[in-house]
């Protein structure tokens, strides 16, 4: 008996979320919808161009937390590795997964770094920009995988972006061996395409053999692969994977695994933020994987459940009773 659905296991993040034009973009040379990890200084630099305003949310985030949250609204119990210090940033992040029912690991009493944190710049169209000062979370290592918490977990949830140091790699590849080593199933969201680009190396030890389920977007997908073509890269990345989803934004999403490739339609809405899209949608996915659902089933939940998110400011739904209402709608339209 499992005593968790998921373990996710990613950098322990707050997204502190601006709404911003394109020209302030390019006044402060920020690259448009792409993640950027920053320093310190970066950092104050930042959060001083937006003092005068104030921020549209707040709230933990980091990828594979925001799809741990996401799970557990529909219905999973789980549990998220990241480390936080106990400082004002890390505190508002542990407390906000402990009023979910989320374990986690306990704050750190270590005096610096502070923890991390993810300034985010939306603008008009919807798109995220993000700049990532990780901070304390970058400790995270193989240590703080605690063998008994993932092996009694039904899914390893691993977060691309801890490819990007060390420590963080190996914290991933511990995860995935504890996991296959246990019977759980393992998953790996490829985070962004800057990371696809200079960490391939690290991901392909995070990857060993092959992962149960992988989840990228088609642009990722196309770099991973190195192809222009989505039905060569639908092919190439099962290499890695027994199966793979490909997201395609509102369109929806290509399911690909040994049977062929399978499309499922998104639900177009007008964006707000895509910010926490891909992670709404991984989110939903293993939660509807766990409650029964087929692939097919689950993709089509994590479409509707994505279309959501994007039409309000921030990753997360502002209650677990918005995830329960999206769950129930879903499940009353036949959708």
């Amino acid at each position: 008996m499992k005593t968790y659905d998921i373990y996710g296991i990613g950098n322990a993040l707050l997204d502190s979320e601006y709404a911003v034009s394109d020209s302030f973009l390019v006044q402060h040379s920020i690259d448009k919808g792409r993640m950027t990890l920053i320093d310190r200084d970066r950092r104050a630099t930042l959060l001083g161009a937006v003092a005068h305003q104030e921020p549209n949310s707040v709230g933990a985030g980091g990828s594979a937390a925001n799809s741990t949250y996401a799970a557990q609204g529909f219905g999973c119990q789980n549990y998220f590795a990241g480390v936080v210090r106990n400082d004002a940033v890390g505190l508002t992040f542990s407390r906000e997964l402990s009023n979910a029912g989320i374990d986690s690991l306990a704050a750190t009493e270590k005096a610096a770094p502070h923890s991390g944190q993810c300034i985010i710049f939306v603008t008009e169209d919807g798109q995220r920009s993000m700049n990532t000062y990780l901070g304390i979370s970058e400790t995270l290592d193989e240590h703080h995988v605690e063998e008994h918490v993932v092996a009694c977990s039904s899914w390893a949830y691993i977060e691309g972006y801890l490819v990007s140091s060390s420590t963080g790699c190996a914290a991933a590849r511990r995860t995935r061996e504890i996991a296959v080593q246990n019977g759980a199933k393992t998953s790996l969201t490829l985070a962004d395409v800057s990371i696809v680009r200079a960490f391939r190396e690290a991901m392909n030890e995070v990857i060993g053999d092959a992962l149960d389920l992988v989840f990228c977007n088609i642009e990722e997908a196309l770099e991973w692969c190195e192809t222009d073509r989505l039905d060569t890269a639908a092919k190439r990345i099962l290499d890695i994977a027994r199966y793979a989803v490909i997201t395609v934004s509102e369109k929806g999403c290509y399911l690909t695994g040994s049977d062929g490739v399978t499309y499922v339609a998104g639900f177009p809405v007008q964006p707000v933020d895509s910010n926490g899209a891909g992670d709404m949608f991984a989110g939903a996915f293993l939660a509807a994987l766990q409650q029964g659902s087929s692939m097919e089933q689950a993709a089509r939940f994590a479409n509707y459940a994505a279309s959501h998110v994007v039409q309000i400011y921030g990753p997360r739904l502002p209650s677990f009773g918005k995830y329960s209402s999206i769950a129930r709608s879903f499940s009353q339209t036949g959708t």
